[in-house]
This record gives C-alpha cells, sequence and structure tokens, in this order.
C-alpha cells in the first residue's frame, strides 16, 4: 500500500475500474511460536496476494467474488472438506485490534480452513488455515494517507492464498498415486506426472 502514499484516487473511476492486482514473486516466512508444529507449519512457503483498491461497497464484492471462487475450487476441484471462520485479521492484531468492531455491517475477514484427515503435532482439531481474505476498511488508506479527490472514504483489500498448503492438503486428502488424483488438476497436467530429473548423483 506504501504504493499509493500520499496519492489523489477518484473513487467514481475506482467504482467503474477497480485497481487490483496480485503478487507471487518469491517465499512468505512464518514464525508461529507455540501455534503449527510438524510439516503443516511450512515456516517456509509461497504465497499468492491479491490486492485491491475501491469504494467500501465495491471492495466487499470483489473480496466475497473471490472468495466463492476459492470455495468452487476447494470443493468442487480439489475435492476437500473446508470451514469458512470470521476471524480478526492479523494487521488488526499487530495494530493492538483485538477483535472487529460489533457495529460494522460486514465481516472484515474470513479465513479458509481446510478439514484434515488425522489431528496434527499442533492441535486435535486436525485442520490447516490456507487462506485469508480480507476488507480493510480505510485502515490502510489512513496509514499511508491516500485518499479520494473529494475525500469520499477508499477502502482497500487482500486474498492471501498458499499454494504451498494448498498442495499439503491436497496430498494429505488424494495421496501420492496420480491415479487417485481429482480430475481437474490432472486435466492440467496431464494423463502421467512428468519424469523426475536426474543427474548421476541424484536423486
Amino acid at each position: 500500500y506504501e504504493l499509493f502514499a500520499q496519492e489523489i484516487v477518484d473513487v467514481e473511476e475506482l467504482e467503474k475500474n477497480p485497481i487490483k492486482f496480485y503478487d507471487k514473486n518469491g517465499p512468505t516466512w512464518r514464525w508461529e511460536g507455540g501455534g503449527l508444529k510438524g510439516l503443516e507449519r511450512l515456516n517456509e512457503f509461497h504465497r499468492i496476494e491479491f490486492v485491491y483498491m475501491a469504494p467500501p461497497q465495491k471492495c466487499i464484492e470483489i473480496r466475497d467474488q473471490i472468495l466463492e471462487k476459492a470455495k468452487t475450487m476447494i470443493d468442487k476441484d480439489l475435492d476437500l472438506e473446508y470451514r469458512i471462520d470470521a476471524t480478526t485479521a492479523v494487521y488488526l492484531e499487530h495494530a493492538g485490534i483485538a477483535e472487529e468492531h460489533k457495529e460494522e455491517e460486514f465481516v472484515k475477514t474470513y479465513d479458509l480452513t481446510v478439514i484434515l484427515p488425522f489431528e496434527t503435532k499442533s492441535r486435535p482439531e486436525a485442520e490447516l488455515e490456507i487462506s485469508s481474505f480480507h476488507v480493510h476498511t480505510d485502515f490502510y488508506a489512513k496509514r499511508f494517507h491516500f485518499r479520494d479527490k473529494t475525500r469520499k472514504t477508499v477502502y482497500t483489500g487482500c486474498v492471501g492464498m498458499g499454494p504451498s498448503r494448498y498442495a499439503y492438503v491436497t496430498l494429505i486428502r488424494h495421496g501420492f498415486n496420480y491415479d487417485d488424483w481429482p480430475p481437474k488438476i490432472k486435466k492440467y497436467i496431464g494423463e502421467k506426472l512428468p519424469e523426475v530429473p536426474k543427474t548421476v548423483t541424484w536423486p
């Protein structure tokens, strides 16, 4: 959001053409002390982040559209059991805001959690959160001092997805036998998995 620091935008134009972009240029590192343990912790994992800026209602609509597409992919394409939770976003916790304001007419943050077929070292619930879907309201607009030319409200939002975690939960659910993988995955890969590259010393 620093890209837009002290910029002036046109909310009417954003209603027709919201600013949308995504980032997938590197890994993310997490240190969740006391939280996840074992393989599912995935301290280093790649992530894709969708970011958007728009008028309030349009920003909510964008977030909800991405959420619906993610639910379809998880349910229909990957055949995974999942749950959607309303939560407090990490950026609010870091800002010292412990919970959502009760007067809000919409949920700011949803987490998409996949149900695992066994308990893990981390917790007895046997689950792993793999995506989060946010509407920041004007949280970042205020902090980076960007605004509409007539001082109308500008919202931002983002969706974070961890492809490494998607791969992890898919393998847990369907195993390593390619024949057992969902048809939608095999549609993009082909009849069989590519051969593993080999050298004299590896694998």
